[in-house]
């Protein structure tokens, strides 16, 4: 069948040392079983906030999975007006390059962005294509967490264009798929219906590869020359460094275990974002605290190698659920420690491979990174079980698999074996 994926905000196979996420492996998956896959993606690349091409541009992947993309302005900070006119733009400009698309068999278009989700919906719906609506982001819910409770009347009402968009696309979608169960049950409110034998939990998923000996060895030398040492008890946090994430606290954290350990923990912060200033400041005077900014997948993964605990740190009333670094975390067998309610303490709790902290509670935090490591043999068996339930559920080839199943059914073709990597 032919496939098209629409999606603003992942990495690409032309980007320099990309990362493949949800959609990634999906399209990869995707055309191994044979698919033709056409995905519509940005010029703009969200993560490093740069242009890949001023213009318009399609790039023939292999012989089985294209990629087309659609020229629009940039902007720098992840909340602002000027992304709000960037997806606005990226609307407009699909809407009417799809006027002289064919049209697939089945469409999978992801939140965000509503205005690409409502310009997929309409098109399915003028040439009757079922059309599969995933929710990665609760989109635009994201941006009430990010103003004070006494502004988010005035949120509601400044979204209220953007919900009337997510309630039409949610309403007409053939099926709606969720990262968690939670983000499932928010599209399906919206769509103002009970789920049905379309509708699904597909996890994001993560696929771990291993690294070459000797870039095992440059990655270990270069950590060593930023002083991230193997011979201590090393606490990981990699992601963004953006309102939602919990890591000032990490900082008052480590403080605490420096005082009263001295020595005996080294916590390394990876990743970019508009806090990261405010957390250098912070973490100036701690030796204890290491800050590398935005580093490349081998770096993570050989870091993780050398990790005691992974940190999935979000601050209260954060939106997420089953977000993509837990899973990464558990790959590399490690015990998580995390501040969001919910699914996830629950999956840890449930598997015993995870504690939960108070978000914003550096008592807390310590508290729970202590209990995980203090019992060496309890540590080592929570960190075996967390890599049994990430090969076993949210491994990449299973998650995929199922992925590519459940759109066979929806479109309504045969499931078809995996042929092998195209040409």
């Amino acid at each position: 069948m032919n496939v098209w994926l629409l999606h603003v905000g992942e990495e690409l196979p032309v980007d320099e040392t990309p990362r493949l996420f949800r959609y990634g492996h999906l399209a990869n998956a995707l055309a191994d079983r044979g698919h033709q896959v056409l995905r519509w993606a940005p010029t703009f690349q969200h993560f490093r906030k740069r242009q890949r091409w001023n213009h318009d541009h399609r790039v023939d992947v292999n012989d089985r999975y294209a990629i087309e993309f659609i020229h629009s302005p940039g902007y720098i900070r992840n909340a602002s007006l000027a992304r709000w006119k960037s997806y606005s733009i990226l609307g407009r400009r699909l809407a009417e390059r799809l006027q002289h698309e064919s049209p697939p068999d089945l469409i999978v278009t992801g939140i965000p962005s509503l205005e690409w989700c409502t310009v997929a919906v309409d098109y399915a719906e003028r040439h009757n294509v079922p059309v599969v609506l995933d929710v990665r982001d609760l989109w635009p819910d994201i941006y009430l967490h990010l103003l004070p409770r006494s502004l988010q009347p005035l949120g509601e009402l400044a979204l209220t264009p953007l919900r009337r968009q997510l309630r039409s696309a949610c309403q007409r979608a053939t099926a709606i798929y969720g990262v968690s169960q939670s983000y499932l049950d928010w599209g399906l409110k919206h769509a103002g219906r009970a789920q049905t034998s379309n509708d699904r939990v597909v996890p994001l998923g993560y696929h771990r590869r291993q690294l070459e000996p000797s870039e095992h060895d440059a990655q270990l030398a270069d950590l060593a020359a930023h002083g991230i040492r193997g011979d201590k008890l090393l606490c990981v946090f990699a992601g963004l460094i953006e309102r939602m994430y919990d890591v000032e606290t990490i900082v008052r954290a480590a403080r605490l275990l420096e005082q009263r350990s001295p020595g005996k923990f080294q916590f390394v912060i990876c990743g970019a974002g508009s806090k990261l200033p405010a957390v250098r400041r912070a973490a100036a005077d701690l030796d204890s605290v290491k800050l590398l900014g935005w580093v490349t997948q081998p770096t993570i993964l050989a870091l993780l190698e050398m990790a005691s605990v992974g940190l999935a740190t979000y601050t209260a009333g954060a939106p997420q659920s089953l977000p993509n670094k837990p899973f990464e975390y558990m790959s590399a067998g490690l015990p998580i420690v995390t501040s969001l309610p919910g699914e996830l303490p629950s999956l840890l709790g449930e598997h015993r491979c995870g504690v939960h902290y108070d978000a914003g509670d550096a008592e807390s935090l310590a508290t729970a990174i202590g209990f995980v490591v203090d019992d060496p043999k309890y540590h080592a068996e929570m960190g075996e079980r967390s890599r049994q339930l990430f090969l076993e559920r949210f491994n990449s080839p299973v998650v995929y698999t199922d992925f590519c199943d459940s759109l066979e059914r929806v479109a309504g073709v045969p499931t078809q074996p995996q042929l092998g990597a195209a040409a």
